[in-house]
């Protein structure tokens, strides 16, 4: 079997091609094995997929969305807690809403915002704009 990317001999290839990326909520849609090699599997996962999904957009998309990643999390909103001066990771579960400190050595400044009644604000920032070269490269690929 031939790669449908590089030509190369896919044989052997032991990945399997995840037409629309795992870490948005697909597990049914995929190509079986040796369809993608596994060079090629690798390279759309670390210079496509990986930077987008890891982009704010993404991550608040899919945290919105209640979307969990291959390893069953879901990503948490960047925002800000004024009173601390600190930036904080906020997860939502349903009608739940748990955050912390980015940063470890800000937690206690987190907590004692908190603690003291200051903390009554949460800003979640505007996202910034998804990379339009990547997001093309990546339908690129899907529409293959």
């Amino acid at each position: 079997m031939r790669c449908i990317f590089c030509k190369s001999d896919s044989s052997d290839s032991r990945s399997i091609e995840h037409i629309i990326p795992e870490a948005l909520g697909n597990t049914d849609h995929t190509l079986p094995r040796g369809v993608v090699c596994d060079k090629c599997n690798n390279y759309f996962a670390r210079k496509l997929e990986g930077p987008l999904l890891a982009s704010t957009w993404f991550r608040h998309a899919r945290a919105r969305q209640q979307v969990p990643s291959k390893r069953g999390l879901i990503p948490p909103f960047t925002a800000i807690v004024p009173a601390a001066r600190v930036a904080a990771n906020v997860w939502l579960d349903g009608s739940n809403m748990s955050f912390g400190a980015i940063k470890a050595s800000e937690e206690s400044q987190l907590f004692d915002a908190l603690r003291s009644g200051r903390a009554h604000s949460l800003y979640i920032p505007d996202v910034e704009h998804i990379d339009q070269r990547l997001m093309a490269r990546l339908l690129a690929k899907n529409g293959r």
